[in-house]
């Protein structure tokens, strides 16, 4: 629901409250399908992704901008004073107009969302994606939707059977999402996947009444982010969805508040779900190689089989030496069975031929016994493999990953499939904080630069005691479910505090950024980098309860 029409609809209105007056004083992007529209010091900044299962927009605040590793977009746009702001009356477009004349339309369309900027004659100036494809032409904004109605019939006509009643009901209600669909038929006392066929006139009237229910409180409850029991986020909603067992509801004030909350735990869970496809991937590129090496084994095995024809072939030389010719590359002699045709090297006698028969069928015989061998040590590695793929396929959450990852370790990395942070933990002090969080700390300035540069990622978060040498401690944000909080980030400043030159100071000042605002000048010595953005925390030296004697201390 966080791309719906009701929620944009409910973002439109804030927008309309406090952006109109504001310049914008730079646009840009710093992260894929992601852009910020910026008023410098006027007030919040407006933050749009167009991501393909997270296109939505909110005001943020607290938005700042790298000095690397971030471009200019809408550069037409600077300078520019917002005169209004609101969504299309019908679809999932929010608009903003400019003084002077001109506009931006921001489209909410899963796969196809996209920013244009237009002209006062609505001619494409820019467009965030497709630019080269669409600037310069008409901008023609989608047929309009109906509006909601309310003829009972319309829903089961013309549909056929087995059509979901959350389907046919959309004829109805154009504008609400699935979600909130079902929520309406289950409010209505029936299975959210109940079928029209099982819907006569009455029950559709039920369900409408139910449906309208739902409009309403769409647009007067409170914001809530539901979470499923790992603090993973299932659905942005804007009204209490009872169909969704077993969620924990985070309730927020305002509209914005809680799509960026929803926004930061879903890209967090998004990372997730990379480093579990990145090893099943990996699992099922080892079985397609080990696959391919059983049928080459198997086919050398076969070629081994000719060890008896070898030793034949010595056999029936030995017997008949002296019908063998000198010089000639091959000779038949009576067998069993039926002549035999031995090829020969002709300068060899027929001694010297049958001894390298003799040795082929030994080596055949010996080359045999060591393709079994390493077909059953495959064929091991290969149920393995299949059985820790099985077990990946079973994993649902951040937690369960990495425990499934600390039980397999040694297989995964075999595989190829480990975890490439597994050894940093081995080189650095680890600590766990508030939320299962880990915590990695250096231990010389050459370790600082390993950690920083090398096992750090982008969104990991960078600390370090201000004004005095010390540890780079880095939180790693995705070794636990959901995002750190306050607690987790004062307890990593406090290790930052505690392994500097300020240990015994009774409060220190801590640097935190991302790190991806972490770098190292070129010729700069071991340990030291330069931060593009940081905020400071006042923190007591300590490490976390528990922890007093960290990991590969």
């Amino acid at each position: 629901m966080h791309s719906a029409y009701h929620t944009l609809l409910r973002v439109a209105s804030g927008l309309a409250e406090r952006l109109p007056g504001r310049s914008v004083s730079e646009v840009y992007s710093q992260e894929r399908d992601e852009f910020v529209l910026s008023f410098g010091n006027q007030g919040p900044d407006l933050l749009v992704s167009c991501a393909p299962r997270l296109n939505t927009c909110f005001l943020h605040p607290a938005m700042a901008r790298a000095r690397k590793n971030s471009v200019d977009i809408f550069s037409e746009c600077i300078g520019k004073t917002v005169l209004s702001a609101g969504i299309s009356p019908s679809d999932r477009i929010l608009r903003i107009d400019f003084t002077g004349g001109g506009s931006l339309q921001i489209l909410f369309f899963g796969t196809r969302s996209n920013a244009l900027l237009l002209d006062p004659s609505s001619v494409i100036l820019d467009a965030f994606k497709h630019a080269r494809e669409l600037t310069g032409s008409d901008y023609a904004p989608p047929a309009s939707r109906p509006n909601p109605g309310t003829d009972m019939g319309t829903p089961s006509g013309n549909m056929p059977p087995g059509t979901l009643l959350t389907a046919a009901l959309q004829r109805l209600y154009p504008q609400l999402p699935a979600v909130a669909r079902r929520e309406g038929v289950f409010r209505s006392g029936r299975a959210v996947d109940a079928t029209v066929d099982e819907a006569g006139p009455d029950a559709l009237r039920q369900v409408c009444s139910a449906l309208d229910e739902v409009v309403h409180e769409l647009m007067l409850a409170p914001p809530r982010v539901l979470l499923d029991p790992e603090d993973a986020p299932l659905h942005f909603s804007l009204c209490p969805l009872h169909h969704v067992a077993a969620a924990r509801e985070l309730l927020f004030e305002n509209i914005q508040d809680a799509l960026h909350a929803f926004y930061v735990r879903a890209r967090t869970s998004e990372s997730y779900l990379t480093e579990k496809h990145r090893q099943q991937a990996a699992l099922v590129h080892r079985l397609e190689r080990l696959r391919r090496s059983m049928v080459a084994m198997e086919e050398d095995r076969d070629g081994a089989d000719r060890a008896g024809l070898y030793q034949q072939r010595g056999a029936l030389l030995m017997q008949h030496l002296h019908t063998v010719p000198r010089g000639v590359s091959q000779v038949a002699i009576g067998g069993d069975h039926a002549e035999e045709v031995i090829p020969l090297i002709p300068a060899l006698s027929a001694v010297q031929n049958a001894q390298r028969y003799f040795e082929k069928a030994k080596r055949a015989r010996r080359a045999r016994v060591l393709a079994e061998e390493r077909l059953q040590a495959y064929a091991g590695t290969v149920r393995r493999t299949e059985s820790l793929l099985d077990e990946l396929l079973h994993v649902h959450s951040r937690r369960e990953l990495n425990e499934y990852m600390k039980r397999n370790n040694e297989q995964l990395q075999r595989a190829g499939a480990g975890d490439p942070q597994d050894e940093g933990r081995l080189r650095f002090r680890v600590f766990t904080v508030e939320g299962g969080f880990e915590v990695w700390a250096g231990k010389s300035s050459d370790e600082n630069d390993e950690l920083t540069l090398r096992h750090a990622r982008p969104e990991d978060l960078w600390f370090h005691a201000r004004g005095a040498p010390g540890s780079h401690v880095i939180l790693k944000v995705a070794s636990a479910s959901g995002t750190p909080g306050k607690r987790a980030r004062l307890q990593a400043a406090a290790i930052a505090a505690y392994y500097s030159k300020m240990r015994t100071a009774r409060l220190v000042p801590v640097a935190v950024t991302k790190r991806k605002y972490v770098h190292k000048p070129k010729g700069a010595k071991a340990g030291s980098v330069v931060l593009q953005r940081e905020e400071v925390l006042i923190v007591e030296p300590g490490l976390p309860p528990g922890a007093l004697s960290p990991t590969n201390e």
